[in-house]
């Protein structure tokens, strides 16, 4: 008889010992012991909001009840609340994992003696097809990045098939030009991830010769500042980030009465009260935010009309065409940093245009 594998995570049964580790903390304490506890671990910062969300919300939803009264009744409860809050068809089953999570932190911690989210089973969630851009409509998607960023952020994407996290997290030291990879690190730890020639002309031109840093930096608009015309004066406003003390600082001033200066006259004033370096924000190399990658894929898609576009949609591309141009799934498996070659056949599932033609191709009857 083959042996299952042992269970790595703690069962969801009662074992008769006390919870007497953190008998004495509130449920807001555990909750931030937790985010302590999630961060230590390493886990991904997506995953970290993602489980401290839910976390959080179980706290809201079971008020001032201790969690270690908490049985499987009451997250039944709460995941029914949240099914009719939440739009998303795995919505349930995602919160349900995050849950069970935070149940094994407190079971180790010895605040609970069982894990009360495993003796819940969600239903399983039928996971559709991805949506892939076929190669015309990738070329016409980076046409339109508007921004020498965003176009070798979208190459970078595209020939790499890399995660939207993995693509945060680079650093120019990553990259080798010359043999056209990237280290990376990401869900799966460190990885290898290549890239085409013109992939590598974006990046550099993109760099402008920069050696070091985040790879992909933010954006900030210029700050224009303005004027604000009182009952009988006018005021002008703006950031003040000469300050190296408290960069960022409101400042206002008073410019005159209404009587005694037009429009034009307060706003050169103002120019004159607020030059242009006072304004200036300083240039800080920070890692792009997940939030501007996912806003430049939007903007990118919509002015080219092929609606909703992700990072993943990117990365579903790369996959497929790929596996057009006939390169090995195990190859794939690789480029795409899969632990398990069952993902990788997802992207197998070709669509009916592809079917259809190689049904006319190889049946002896179809052209009859």
């Amino acid at each position: 008889m083959r042996r299952s594998r042992p269970d790595p995570v703690p069962p969801a049964v009662r074992v008769g010992r006390p919870a007497l580790a953190l008998q004495s903390v509130t449920n807001e304490e555990l909750y931030e012991r937790y985010c302590d506890y999630l961060i230590a671990q390493r886990y991904a910062r997506s995953t970290r909001e993602h489980y401290s969300k839910a976390a959080f919300q179980l706290c809201g939803f079971l008020g001032r009840k201790d969690l270690r009264k908490v049985t499987h009744l009451d997250i039944r409860a709460f995941l029914s609340d949240f099914a009719r809050r939440s739009t998303s068809p795995d919505g349930v089953p995602r919160c349900l994992w995050a849950l069970r999570s935070f149940f094994d932190f407190l079971y180790i911690g010895g605040v609970v003696d069982s894990v009360a989210p495993r003796l819940i089973k969600a239903r399983r969630v039928s996971r559709k097809l991805p949506r892939v851009l076929s190669e015309r409509d990738m070329v016409r998607l980076i046409g339109a990045a508007g921004s020498v960023r965003n176009k070798a952020m979208f190459e970078l994407l595209y020939a790499s098939g890399c995660r939207i996290g993995e693509l945060l997290a680079m650093d120019v030291e990553d990259v080798d030009f010359s043999g056209r990879c990237i280290r990376v690190s990401g869900k799966t730890g460190e990885r290898i991830v290549l890239f085409g020639s013109q992939a590598g002309k974006s990046v550099r031109r993109y760099l402008a010769g920069r050696t070091s840093g985040p790879l992909f930096v933010a954006e900030h608009r210029h700050q224009v500042g303005c004027i604000y015309q009182g009952r009988e004066s006018w005021f002008g406003y703006w950031k003040d980030y000469s300050d190296r003390e408290k960069p960022g600082r409101r400042r206002s001033v008073y410019l005159g009465t209404r009587s005694s200066l037009t429009p034009r006259g307060a706003l050169r004033k103002f120019h004159r009260v607020a030059p242009r370096w006072k304004r200036e924000r300083p240039v800080l190399l920070r890692h792009l935010t997940g939030e501007a990658v996912r806003r430049a894929l939007r903007y990118a898609a919509h002015r080219v009309g092929l609606g909703r576009v992700t990072a993943h949609t990117l990365r579903h591309s790369f996959a497929t065409h790929m596996l057009k141009r006939g390169v090995d799934i195990r190859y794939l498996q690789l480029l795409l940093g899969h632990s398990d070659l069952r993902s990788t056949q997802l992207y197998t599932k070709v669509d009916m245009t592809t079917l259809r033609k190689a049904y006319r191709a190889f049946h002896p009857r179809s052209r009859t």
